[in-house]
């Protein structure tokens, strides 16, 4: 059987420790002409554009679609307004004047909102 871990903040590394936090990745460009291939019965669909470097998506308990942009230091709330499957509009939930500092990963829990 599982034993529980627990974990406290003298258990945990300090900020930067390890030589991977300070590698960034490589960019590399989008070519001029784009093409996506993909498997015979599948399509591929553009779903929002505008935003800024999406890194995490989650779907709220209203069914609403929160994107974290780490780089904009911001939250988005994507708003299906007329129920296609496809965002009618862009929200900010949280960005800097909330508190907020470069946002990733995110998670509802009991009622809670929590955001890493």
């Amino acid at each position: 059987m599982p034993q529980p871990i627990r974990i406290t903040i003298a258990n945990l590394p300090r900020p930067y420790a390890s030589s991977s936090a300070s590698k960034s990745p490589r960019v590399i460009m989008v070519p001029a002409n784009p093409l996506l291939y993909v498997q015979d019965g599948f399509t591929v669909e553009l779903y929002m554009s505008g935003l800024t470097s999406p890194r995490y998506l989650i779907y709220t308990p209203t069914n609403d679609i929160l994107v974290s942009e780490s780089s904009a230091n911001r939250i988005s709330c994507l708003v299906d307004n007329n129920r296609d499957g496809y965002p009618d509009q862009r929200l900010t939930f949280a960005d800097s004047s909330n508190g907020l500092n470069y946002p990733f990963g995110m998670a509802f829990f009991n009622g809670s909102f929590y955001v890493g």
